[in-house]
């Protein structure tokens, strides 16, 4: 493959991943997303059959992205190689420097650190920080511009990608995470302040 055009192989991937990095550190930034975009097409296209090569170019790649301060796209990339790691239990180093990109990620950013872990999309996020408030789900769907489904689905996405069952125990855990900032606003397990909440039912 031809690397300067963007080969897309196992190795193509772990020479952009390191000179992604290598542009990181001298704060090229430029260079550093163009070889990152580079590494992430040649890692994609390998369709996840080499789970090493993915942890090895992701871990590089987050590393590069903290080094530039940029959280979001850090904690995409760790996300990834955390999700492959399983399937590489001796590789102990590859662990190791994964634990400690994510305790670098969490200490400077660890609201992105949990979106990209909990895979919270953009959309769901919004519906999220809409969650402490009393409003309803037509009234946050109204605030939103979404329909009143799309916000049930949304909030059902997040109760299951959350692991939780009620309104204020997601609001409680996402504060905990980070996602959402101190308990300025009350909640409670209801749409509106009197009226109990419709249950959000998923069908079988």
């Amino acid at each position: 493959a031809n690397i300067k055009s963007g080969g897309r192989t196992p190795v193509a991937g772990m020479i952009h991943a390191v000179s992604a990095y290598a542009s990181a550190r001298r704060r090229d930034a430029a260079a550093a997303e163009r070889a990152s975009a580079l590494a992430e097409a040649a890692d994609q296209a390998t369709g996840g059959v080499l789970p090493r090569a993915t942890i090895q170019v992701r871990l590089l790649l987050a590393d590069a992205a903290l080094v530039l301060g940029d959280h979001a796209m850090a904690a995409g990339h760790l996300a990834i190689a955390e999700r492959s790691l399983p399937a590489e239990p001796d590789a102990v180093l590859l662990h190791d420097w994964a634990g400690e990109l994510r305790a670098r990620l969490d200490a400077v950013d660890p609201a992105a650190a949990a979106q990209a872990r909990y895979r919270i999309t953009p959309s769901e996020l919004r519906v999220l920080e809409q969650l402490p408030s009393h409003r309803s789900l037509q009234e946050i769907a109204d605030l939103l511009y979404l329909s009143r489904n799309t916000v049930k689905s949304h909030t059902i996405s997040l109760y299951r990608k959350l692991g939780v069952s009620g309104r204020s125990a997601a609001v409680d855990l996402a504060m905990e995470l980070g996602l959402l900032a101190g308990p300025d606003s009350p909640h409670r397990d209801d749409d509106t302040g009197g009226r109990p909440e419709e249950p959000l039912r998923t069908r079988a």
